[in-house]
């Protein structure tokens, strides 16, 4: 599932960078491919971190803990479950950093215009 987003990441980001190589950074519609980036961060991070919560829950289920551990050395064990969440702030980055390119987009329509 990780390779999935990632490579249609990967794809966005190429067809991002394409109209910013040929010296047109706010050519219309890199703002729209800056928000689908943002979007497929946010939901494809949200799956990944679910499948791989569930994965290790699964891993943690299917061993036998009782038989692994000696009952006189130790009396209890407990699990604590972390999510790394970082996908959340990037994608409000990138989501921020549309507005941006939008606003960009705009001042060089208006300046294509006056010309």
């Amino acid at each position: 599932m990780t390779v999935i987003v990632v490579v249609y990441a990967i794809r966005l980001i190429r067809k991002l960078l394409e109209p910013m190589k040929e010296g047109r950074p706010f050519h219309t519609g890199i703002s729209a491919m800056i928000k689908r980036l943002a979007w497929v961060t946010l939901i494809g991070g949200a799956v990944v971190r679910v499948c791989q919560t569930a994965a290790e829950i699964a891993e943690i289920k299917a061993c036998e803990f009782t038989m692994l551990f000696n009952e006189n050395v130790f009396t209890e064990y407990s699990f604590h479950y972390m999510i790394d969440l970082n996908f959340i702030v990037t994608a409000c980055v990138l989501l921020f950093l549309s507005c941006v390119f939008r606003y960009g987009e705009e001042l060089q329509r208006e300046s294509d215009e006056t010309l």
